[in-house]
């Protein structure tokens, strides 16, 4: 009895450990216009170390990270995004602006029209 208690106890304490270092960061940004703007930035944030999954919204102009703080943090996914030619904003700084991507060249995210 004392055995099985003590392992439970083991198993309970790696799992509060397993998790302790999740975190979940909103990070608006401008500038995506279509989908193939979602997929370079999505490629992006899962590329950076630590990253365990990024959702990125064209509608809502936001990518929703998880991610482990031992291995990452918030600045880290910001210049990733920045990276890809698009900018985050600040959420009291965003509006609706969209169009930077395509409008800029006659290439949309680096594929010729």
């Amino acid at each position: 009895m004392k055995n099985g208690l003590l392992a439970l106890v083991i198993m309970l304490a790696l799992t509060v450990v397993s998790f302790a270092g999740e975190k979940k960061a909103e990070i608006k940004i401008d500038g995506m216009t279509c989908g193939n703007c979602v997929s370079k930035v999505k490629t992006a944030l899962e590329k950076t170390t630590g990253v365990k999954s990024a959702d990125v919204s064209l509608e809502t102009n936001t990518a929703v990270v998880v991610y482990d703080d031992s291995k990452t943090d918030e600045a880290s996914l910001k210049k990733a995004v920045n990276s890809t030619g698009f900018k985050v904003v600040d959420a009291e700084k965003s509006g609706k602006k969209k169009g930077t991507c395509c409008k800029e060249a006659s290439t949309c995210c680096g594929k010729k029209s």
